[in-house]
Protein backbone atom coordinates (compact mmCIF):
# COMPACT_ATOMS: atom_id res chain seq x y z
CA UNK A 1 0.00 0.00 0.00
CA UNK A 2 1.59 3.59 -0.87
CA UNK A 3 1.84 5.77 1.92
CA UNK A 4 -1.63 7.11 1.56
CA UNK A 5 -1.24 9.90 2.17
CA UNK A 6 1.45 12.71 3.26
CA UNK A 7 1.07 12.52 6.84
CA UNK A 8 -2.96 14.33 6.09
CA UNK A 9 -5.08 15.86 9.15
CA UNK A 10 -8.15 13.60 9.47
CA UNK A 11 -10.50 15.90 7.73
CA UNK A 12 -8.56 15.39 4.62
CA UNK A 13 -8.57 11.24 4.66
CA UNK A 14 -10.35 9.79 1.70
CA UNK A 15 -13.75 8.35 2.31
CA UNK A 16 -12.99 4.99 2.20
CA UNK A 17 -9.56 5.03 4.42
CA UNK A 18 -11.58 3.96 7.44
CA UNK A 19 -13.17 0.68 5.93
CA UNK A 20 -9.74 -0.34 4.44
CA UNK A 21 -8.46 -0.33 7.63
CA UNK A 22 -11.64 -1.63 9.55
CA UNK A 23 -10.77 -4.75 7.03
CA UNK A 24 -7.06 -4.86 7.75
CA UNK A 25 -7.89 -5.72 11.25
CA UNK A 26 -10.02 -7.88 10.43
CA UNK A 27 -7.61 -10.49 8.82
CA UNK A 28 -7.33 -11.34 12.88
CA UNK A 29 -10.76 -11.55 13.93
CA UNK A 30 -10.52 -15.36 13.92
CA UNK A 31 -7.17 -15.17 16.24
CA UNK A 32 -8.78 -16.52 19.19
CA UNK A 33 -9.88 -19.80 17.37
CA UNK A 34 -5.91 -19.97 17.63
CA UNK A 35 -5.59 -20.00 21.34
CA UNK A 36 -7.36 -22.67 23.82
CA UNK A 37 -8.89 -20.57 27.23
CA UNK A 38 -11.36 -17.48 27.30
CA UNK A 39 -10.68 -14.83 24.92
CA UNK A 40 -12.71 -11.28 24.60
CA UNK A 41 -12.54 -8.51 21.64
CA UNK A 42 -11.43 -5.08 22.44
CA UNK A 43 -11.73 -1.76 20.92
CA UNK A 44 -8.11 -0.19 20.31
CA UNK A 45 -9.26 2.60 22.37
CA UNK A 46 -10.13 0.22 25.71
CA UNK A 47 -8.40 -1.76 28.33
CA UNK A 48 -7.74 -5.06 27.42
CA UNK A 49 -8.99 -8.15 28.95
CA UNK A 50 -7.55 -8.53 32.32
CA UNK A 51 -5.02 -11.34 32.72
CA UNK A 52 -5.81 -14.99 32.17
CA UNK A 53 -7.67 -13.85 29.18
CA UNK A 54 -7.10 -13.06 25.71
CA UNK A 55 -7.62 -9.59 24.18
CA UNK A 56 -8.21 -9.21 20.82
CA UNK A 57 -8.63 -5.98 19.06
CA UNK A 58 -11.35 -5.34 16.32
CA UNK A 59 -13.42 -2.52 15.53
CA UNK A 60 -17.11 -3.10 17.60
CA UNK A 61 -19.98 -3.07 15.42
CA UNK A 62 -20.97 -0.09 17.25
CA UNK A 63 -18.45 2.04 16.46
CA UNK A 64 -18.93 4.36 13.49
CA UNK A 65 -16.32 6.35 11.17
CA UNK A 66 -17.01 9.76 13.03
CA UNK A 67 -16.47 8.41 16.40
CA UNK A 68 -13.44 6.61 15.52
CA UNK A 69 -11.75 9.86 14.24
CA UNK A 70 -12.90 11.75 16.92
CA UNK A 71 -11.32 9.12 19.68
CA UNK A 72 -7.87 8.99 16.82
CA UNK A 73 -7.95 12.47 17.22
CA UNK A 74 -6.70 12.05 21.16
CA UNK A 75 -4.31 9.67 20.64
CA UNK A 76 0.02 9.69 20.86
CA UNK A 77 1.13 6.67 20.74
CA UNK A 78 0.16 3.22 19.35
CA UNK A 79 1.52 -0.04 20.61
CA UNK A 80 1.23 -3.59 19.31
CA UNK A 81 0.85 -6.17 21.28
CA UNK A 82 0.59 -10.05 21.44
CA UNK A 83 -3.11 -11.17 23.19
CA UNK A 84 -1.35 -13.24 25.23
CA UNK A 85 -3.83 -13.75 28.08
CA UNK A 86 -0.66 -13.51 30.38
CA UNK A 87 0.80 -10.22 28.74
CA UNK A 88 -1.32 -7.97 27.03
CA UNK A 89 -3.31 -6.37 29.86
CA UNK A 90 0.20 -5.84 31.60
CA UNK A 91 1.64 -4.37 28.53
CA UNK A 92 -0.91 -1.97 28.56
CA UNK A 93 -0.13 -0.83 31.60
CA UNK A 94 3.15 -0.53 31.71
CA UNK A 95 2.87 1.04 28.06
CA UNK A 96 -0.19 3.34 28.57
CA UNK A 97 0.91 7.21 28.49
CA UNK A 98 -3.05 8.57 30.19
CA UNK A 99 -6.65 8.16 28.87
CA UNK A 100 -7.25 7.81 25.50
CA UNK A 101 -3.70 8.54 24.47
CA UNK A 102 -2.74 4.92 23.36
CA UNK A 103 -4.44 2.99 20.70
CA UNK A 104 -3.79 -0.81 21.33
CA UNK A 105 -3.62 -3.15 18.77
CA UNK A 106 -4.04 -6.71 20.33
CA UNK A 107 -3.21 -10.21 18.01
CA UNK A 108 -1.98 -13.36 17.75
CA UNK A 109 1.58 -12.88 17.17
CA UNK A 110 1.65 -9.16 17.03
CA UNK A 111 4.56 -7.61 15.53
CA UNK A 112 5.51 -11.05 14.09
CA UNK A 113 3.07 -12.40 11.60
CA UNK A 114 3.73 -14.39 8.62
CA UNK A 115 3.82 -12.48 4.78
CA UNK A 116 -0.31 -12.63 4.06
CA UNK A 117 -0.72 -11.16 7.82
CA UNK A 118 2.16 -9.10 7.43
CA UNK A 119 0.67 -7.58 4.43
CA UNK A 120 -2.78 -6.37 6.38
CA UNK A 121 -0.71 -4.98 9.07
CA UNK A 122 1.30 -2.11 6.87
CA UNK A 123 -2.88 -1.15 5.56
CA UNK A 124 -2.90 -0.54 9.11
CA UNK A 125 0.68 0.85 10.02
CA UNK A 126 0.31 3.39 6.96
CA UNK A 127 -2.82 4.07 7.66
CA UNK A 128 -2.15 4.92 11.26
CA UNK A 129 0.66 6.91 10.17
CA UNK A 130 -1.17 9.59 8.17
CA UNK A 131 -1.94 11.24 11.41
CA UNK A 132 0.42 13.69 12.49
CA UNK A 133 -0.93 13.36 16.24
CA UNK A 134 0.91 9.53 16.91
CA UNK A 135 4.22 10.54 17.62
CA UNK A 136 4.92 6.86 19.08
CA UNK A 137 4.85 3.21 18.04
CA UNK A 138 5.64 0.69 20.21
CA UNK A 139 6.22 -3.17 19.13
CA UNK A 140 5.67 -5.85 21.84
CA UNK A 141 6.68 -9.61 21.42
CA UNK A 142 6.91 -12.11 23.84
CA UNK A 143 10.37 -13.34 25.12
CA UNK A 144 9.37 -17.17 24.12
CA UNK A 145 7.88 -18.36 20.65
CA UNK A 146 4.29 -17.02 21.39
CA UNK A 147 1.59 -19.57 20.90
CA UNK A 148 0.51 -17.68 17.40
CA UNK A 149 4.50 -18.47 16.17
CA UNK A 150 4.38 -21.85 17.17
CA UNK A 151 1.15 -22.20 15.12
CA UNK A 152 2.92 -20.90 12.13
CA UNK A 153 5.96 -22.74 12.69
CA UNK A 154 5.18 -26.09 14.16
CA UNK A 155 8.64 -25.60 16.34
CA UNK A 156 9.73 -23.90 19.47
CA UNK A 157 13.13 -22.01 18.82
CA UNK A 158 13.44 -19.07 19.92
CA UNK A 159 13.77 -16.71 17.71
CA UNK A 160 11.75 -13.84 18.87
CA UNK A 161 13.86 -10.90 18.60
CA UNK A 162 15.03 -11.40 14.76
CA UNK A 163 10.93 -12.31 14.00
CA UNK A 164 10.34 -8.63 16.15
CA UNK A 165 12.69 -7.14 13.88
CA UNK A 166 11.29 -7.96 10.51
CA UNK A 167 7.80 -7.67 11.49
CA UNK A 168 8.99 -3.69 12.75
CA UNK A 169 10.21 -3.20 9.46
CA UNK A 170 6.93 -2.23 8.04
CA UNK A 171 6.41 0.53 10.99
CA UNK A 172 10.00 2.03 10.45
CA UNK A 173 8.95 2.41 6.57
CA UNK A 174 5.70 3.89 7.92
CA UNK A 175 6.55 6.07 10.74
CA UNK A 176 10.18 6.78 10.05
CA UNK A 177 12.78 5.06 12.37
CA UNK A 178 12.57 7.90 15.11
CA UNK A 179 9.37 7.22 16.14
CA UNK A 180 9.52 3.48 16.53
CA UNK A 181 10.39 1.28 19.30
CA UNK A 182 9.98 -2.78 20.22
CA UNK A 183 10.58 -4.61 23.50
CA UNK A 184 10.33 -8.23 24.39
CA UNK A 185 7.63 -9.14 27.57
CA UNK A 186 9.21 -11.19 29.24
CA UNK A 187 6.64 -13.44 31.35
CA UNK A 188 6.91 -14.49 34.88
CA UNK A 189 3.95 -17.00 35.36
CA UNK A 190 4.45 -17.45 39.36
CA UNK A 191 4.31 -14.01 40.07
CA UNK A 192 1.59 -13.35 37.38
CA UNK A 193 4.00 -10.63 35.86
CA UNK A 194 5.42 -9.11 32.90
CA UNK A 195 8.77 -7.11 32.40
CA UNK A 196 9.70 -5.29 29.53
CA UNK A 197 13.07 -5.19 27.74
CA UNK A 198 14.44 -3.11 25.16
CA UNK A 199 14.92 -4.45 21.74
CA UNK A 200 16.99 -2.87 18.95
CA UNK A 201 15.62 -2.96 15.45
CA UNK A 202 16.90 -0.23 13.63
CA UNK A 203 20.41 0.03 14.57
CA UNK A 204 20.87 -3.35 15.91
CA UNK A 205 22.79 -6.27 15.24
CA UNK A 206 19.99 -8.81 14.63
CA UNK A 207 19.23 -10.04 11.30
CA UNK A 208 14.94 -9.71 10.62
CA UNK A 209 14.37 -13.29 10.08
CA UNK A 210 10.51 -13.80 8.49
CA UNK A 211 8.47 -16.81 9.51
CA UNK A 212 8.79 -18.12 5.57
CA UNK A 213 12.14 -18.24 5.89
CA UNK A 214 11.60 -20.83 8.46
CA UNK A 215 9.21 -22.86 7.01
Amino acid sequence: MNKMVERVQVKELLPSAFEQFKSALATFVDDLNLVHGPGLQKSPFEEPAPYNTYSLTQIPNYMKEGDFYAQLEEVEQVVVSCMDKRAAHSVWEQTDIGKGKTLFLSVAGGPVQNKKRLAAMEKIAYFLAAFDNIKKVVLIGNEHLCGAVQHFLGDKRKIMKRLIADGAGIWIDAFGDDKVFAKLAVINEAGQTVRLEEVDVKKSKIKPLSIESLL
